[in-house]
């Protein structure tokens, strides 16, 4: 991306968070600290020219869900990320090419959402080198290693991770580097051992990494350590509503939660529900003459509800009705898009199923 394409999508970014719209929508959603969130979200675009292409309602709905579990977006802290991918449905159907930005929690980030619960004495995820590890009972979940100052120097073979209960409550889980690779290759369209092990042996060019964006391929150990948290967490741990929401939202490219504005009315002058996407449909479109009412068509891509077009896709992917059904039960229309939306998080419905 040459420099002027750069000034061109930040000013695009710029205006677009700057759209009387979306202005009133953050007022309403984050108050006084709006300012600092739109400075914070163009420092974090401006240090990773890929996220420069997602669209900008992608960016900002992202930003947003890290600003409502308070996590810092700066990737040098690891607590949340934004993380490119390209829309591969939108790409076919608008003919031209689709990003999207995509909200990861980091596995420091899980720690800090459980540790502010104050449930957990202990917790923590690390990675087990080859010297280091002597043996694992999946039965006692009892992990022995050697005392070995030098053991960094090694390979990783493994992944643990712990917690403790205030209540004395304690469990362990332990994954082989092998069953975290396969794991990653079965449930993340974005990653392959094969091409892992090309990036290894440094057999792509660095013109074509571009592809490769996914963590998986950038900090495998650091996914590693976030899944090993994930799966400790949402089968053993105390989940408090943060930290429901988090496992909820981590990995999927959110359109934001449906939001009440009274400024444009209806012709019988009651308030019009709306959604994000509504939002965003006044911010990107030409401006109106004032004191004009504006209304938004919006017009469905598909005639299939999203919960049956959902519920299909699970199916596709190896689930029963009942496993797919018992998941679909209770969400709402908006959730299901936000799937639909970005094929590549449905991996996440998979592993809550399955438990893999």
């Amino acid at each position: 991306m040459s420099r002027n394409e750069v000034i061109k999508t930040e000013n695009s970014l710029t205006k677009y968070l700057n759209s009387n719209a979306i202005q009133r929508y953050l007022t309403d959603v984050i108050g006084k600290n709006k300012d600092k969130f739109i400075t914070n979200l163009i420092s974090v675009c401006n240090q990773n020219k890929d996220l420069q292409k997602c669209t900008s309602l992608s960016l900002m709905s992202g930003a947003l869900a890290a600003t409502t579990l308070n996590l810092n977006l700066n990737s040098s802290f690891g607590y949340a990320y934004l993380v490119p991918f390209k829309n591969n449905k939108l790409t076919r159907e608008k003919g031209y090419d689709v990003f999207e930005a995509q909200f990861q929690i980091g596995y420091k980030g899980f720690i800090q959402l459980a540790l502010r619960t104050g449930e957990y004495r202990k917790i923590n995820a690390m990675p087990i080198f080859k010297e280091q590890f002597r043996s694992w009972n999946a039965l006692t979940e009892e992990i022995a290693l050697n005392e070995f100052s030098d053991f960094e120097d090694n390979e990783v073979i493994g992944y643990v991770a712990y917690f403790k209960l205030n209540n004395g409550f304690e469990k362990t889980i332990y994954w082989s580097k092998t069953k975290m690779e396969k794991h990653a290759d079965t449930y993340s369209q974005a990653f392959k051992i094969e091409i892992a092990e090309k990036i290894k042996q440094k057999l792509i060019k660095e013109s074509e990494m571009w592809k490769y964006s996914s963590y998986w391929y950038k900090d495998f150990d650091g996914m590693a350590l976030k899944t090993m948290l994930r799966q400790l967490l949402s089968k053993w741990g105390i989940l408090s509503e943060e930290l429901q929401k988090a496992l909820e939202d981590d990995q999927t490219i959110i359109n934001g939660n449906d939001k009440v504005y009274n400024d444009n009315l209806l012709p019988d002058d009651e308030p019009r529900k709306q959604s994000i996407n509504d939002i965003n449909a006044l911010a990107l479109a030409p401006k109106q003459e004032e004191n004009k009412n504006i209304t938004v068509d919006i017009v469905p891509i598909n005639s299939q509800p999203p919960k049956e077009l959902i519920t299909k896709e699970l199916m596709n992917r190896g689930l029963t009705q009942e496993e797919a059904g018992k998941w679909c039960y209770g969400k709402s229309d908006d959730i299901f898009n936000s799937y639909l939306n970005d094929p590549a998080s449905i991996d996440t419905i998979l592993e809550e199923i399955i438990g893999f």
